[in-house]
């Protein structure tokens, strides 16, 4: 894995793709991740400012602590190189030290918990830590879709249960029983809509509905077999703890209906696009799902191909890893 993360090729890339932004019609804008803390101050400052100059309003990096942290605190290190702003998006956030609460805090940065990966693999989610008061400050996404549910309601319920097992084990370890549940769905909801638009500065636009906002417009259907009862009871509790994608009847995304039904409309084709969709005019979500199974095919020929035993040599020696931290139990 190669390491030269500032190549030349790398800044051309960057300042072509931003300065060509926005996309899709105005709804998709330039962000940055960066994850090359080992660099020196003197380039990554450099960097951050050309970023920010050609309109990019959100970085967002990884922020690990204990282990897998290598000791770095990376708010404490964007503070220090006077980065740590509103424009900065921090994953996971899991065992950062708790100084770094008021970090951010006073930054205005934000956080973004993923719950299926944290959970897999790092611990418990940080939006609703009972140790370190995220939550102001705090937004809900989805990591690797490869791995993990796209579904941004399974991450709502994962991050509430998750959060409430915690919050009830330290009751019942000390012998008592848990009397009320701990945290909401609205808030739940609410890391998942409006905070996430907080997160990247987009509050004014996107994130609630309100005359003159552009957020997508997702409508469930209140009497599907999983929701009918809790829809009429509490649409937000039958959101967050009852429905996944199956039940979403409608969406409309920048006025224009992508799902009717409970099916996927089939998408326009424009000149800009065509490389992606040969000489077709419009694709169905059965064309789409075609070529998905194809790639899936020929990325799994190529991985049959590879010697794990060095590539996992190889991943580990990237991003730092310590053979003798990893352990399947303790």
């Amino acid at each position: 894995m190669k390491q030269d993360l500032l190549a030349p090729w790398v800044l051309q890339a960057l300042e072509e793709i931003a300065t060509k932004a926005p996309y899709g019609d105005g709804r998709v804008s330039i962000g940055l991740a960066f994850d090359g803390f080992w660099l020196p101050k003197e380039i990554i400052v450099p960097f951050f400012d050309k970023a920010k100059s050609l309109g990019i309003k959100v970085i967002t990096t990884h922020c690990l602590g204990g282990p897998t942290g290598d000791g770095q605190s990376i708010a404490a290190t964007l503070d220090a190189y006077g980065l740590l702003d509103s424009s900065i998006l921090l994953s996971h956030v899991i065992k950062v030290p708790i100084s770094d609460v008021a970090l951010i805090k006073a930054a205005n940065a934000h956080i973004s918990s993923t719950p299926s990966t944290e959970l897999q693999m790092m611990g418990t989610p940080m939006a609703f830590s009972p140790t370190h008061d995220f939550q102001s400050h705090a937004s809900l996404g989805i990591d690797c879709h490869s791995a993990t549910s796209g579904s941004m309601v399974s991450e709502m319920r994962l991050l509430l249960q998750s959060a409430r097992g915690v919050h009830n084990t330290s009751i019942s370890d000390a012998g008592k029983i848990p009397w009320h549940i701990n945290k909401t769905v609205g808030e739940t909801f609410n890391l998942a809509t409006i905070s996430g638009a907080r997160a990247i500065g987009e509050e004014a636009n996107i994130g609630s509905l309100a005359e003159g906002k552009l957020a997508d417009i997702v409508i469930f259907d209140s009497l599907s077999p999983a929701m009918v009862g809790a829809a009429q009871q509490d649409p937000v509790a039958a959101v967050v703890l009852h429905s996944s994608p199956a039940d979403i009847d409608m969406l409309i995304v920048d006025g224009v209906v992508r799902k009717d039904n409970g099916e996927l409309r089939s998408v326009e084709i424009v000149a800009d696009d065509a490389k992606w969709a040969g000489n077709r005019s419009s694709l169905k979500w059965a064309d789409v799902a075609k070529e998905i199974i194809m790639r899936r095919k020929v990325i799994a020929e190529k991985l049959a191909k590879i010697d794990m035993v060095n590539a996992q040599e190889g991943a580990m020696k990237a991003f730092h890893y310590n053979r003798d931290l990893l352990a399947d139990s303790v």
